[in-house]
């Protein structure tokens, strides 16, 4: 099937992005198990759910890193960067497995997050190098239904392991899955020299239209982690759902980010990637007021929760090529810069989507979910731009450097 969508890319591209799908979806799994079970792992560890919310805050918060991982991946061959990345990931999950207190789990979701950034930049900056700007949005829609596939088939599978043994051997599972794909991708790939290697390097340099593709996806994802962070303790607090069913309701958001990519895998090139990130962002705001409203009831709460991940995925998705092109010699940085206010924003969400849900329920949460969706919302439309033609003309001639023409 994926040769059927990538049969115009590079031979290159078409054997190596199922690879690297499969590889990212273990990390995501890693990486998006903790959210839905934050109230079962806190009180394994004998804390409040506000105290997780922190706990992940720290977590999120090392994304402030991710504009120096970028640039050093500039300077790197993008396999080993992912493969590293990999067996970070992979250490942190070891590492929250065994966690005594809940701030030894802190310093793993610190270096999960550090894993996750190295593996996910060098990853979108390798299909960058690799695939013109036209096509773009379906290639790397399709390397992000990983994301939408660690939460369909991971998290049900590590909530099953949490419900029948425990949320430490759930880490370990995926741990050495994580490994084991690490391995896989090291064979299965090639040594891929990134452009600053091949050419004459320079700095990224952070213009208007990054600050405000930026600032869009730093609130987009902090609107999103409002959410996140408490659906799992609502279904638990409110409807009585155990670690197995919440499992179950996370096949739901799966399947919604799995429909929201493709969507987007389908549609952002066609109809343009701005618009339809702006498309996304419509969705996903007033999704979020009504879901605080219909939380008393778990089957329109889930609908209403679907159709949120749907918004903020397409949106996310579709933004992802524009980041790519922000600068071609720079790709990797580029992708850091975005994820580093992506994480900011979760991580200033944690803090506060808790501290309102312990206060006033879901609909706290979810009001400022949707403050910060509208946000993004205005940002996309008032500010996001596509990159011009001159982009183009510098993408091509870094592409045309490191693959021959098909």
């Amino acid at each position: 099937m994926l040769d059927r969508v990538l049969h115009d890319q590079p031979a290159e591209v078409r054997r190596t992005v199922p690879v690297l799908i499969g590889a990212r979806l273990a990390g995501n799994a890693t990486y998006r198990y903790t959210a839905p079970f934050l109230a079962v792992i806190g009180t394994g560890l004998g804390v409040s759910l506000a105290t997780m919310g922190l706990a992940v805050s720290v977590g999120e918060l090392a994304g402030i890193g991710a504009p120096a991982l970028g640039r050093a991946i500039d300077r790197s061959d993008r396999r080993m960067a992912m493969v590293l990345g990999l067996v970070g990931v992979a250490g942190a999950a070891i590492l929250a497995a065994v966690s005594p207190s809940v701030w030894v789990f802190a310093l793993a979701l610190v270096m999960l997050t550090l894993s996750k950034i190295t593996y996910d930049s060098s990853m979108s900056a390798w299909i960058g190098d690799r695939v013109r700007y036209e096509a773009r949005g379906r290639v790397l829609g399709i390397a992000e239904t990983s994301w939408a596939l660690g939460m369909l088939l991971g998290v049900p599978i590590l909530g099953l392991v949490t419900a029948l043994w425990s949320w430490r051997l759930a880490f370990i599972v995926v741990a050495v899955a994580d490994l084991a794909l690490g391995v896989a991708l090291r064979h299965r790939t090639t040594p891929t020299p990134s452009p600053a290697r091949t050419a004459t390097h320079r700095h990224l340099v952070v213009t208007s239209p990054m600050v405000a593709l930026f600032a869009m996806l730093m609130l987009l994802m902090g609107g999103s982690q409002c959410v996140f962070v408490v659906f799992g303790a609502w279904l638990e607090d409110r409807h009585g759902f155990s670690p197995a069913t919440i499992g179950v309701a996370a096949v739901v958001l799966g399947a919604a980010e799995l429909t929201a990519s493709a969507g987007a895998a389908l549609r952002a090139d066609r109809w343009g990637k701005r618009r339809s990130l702006i498309a996304g962002a419509a969705v996903m705001a007033p999704a979020a007021a009504l879901l605080g409203a219909a939380g008393g009831s778990a089957a329109l709460g889930l609908v209403l929760l679907a159709t949120f991940v749907l918004g903020f995925e397409f949106a996310l998705v579709s933004a992802l090529p524009i980041v790519s092109e922000l600068d071609p010699a720079n790709r990797a940085a580029a992708f850091g810069m975005a994820i580093g206010c992506g994480t900011v924003g979760r991580g200033l969400a944690s803090v506060a989507a808790t501290r309102l849900y312990e206060a006033h329920g879901l609909v706290g949460a979810t009001l400022l979910a949707a403050v910060l969706g509208t946000s993004a919302l205005l940002v996309a439309i008032l500010a996001v731009r596509e990159p011009d033609g001159l982009a183009d003309q510098r993408e091509s001639a870094i592409t045309n450097r490191l693959v021959p023409p098909v």
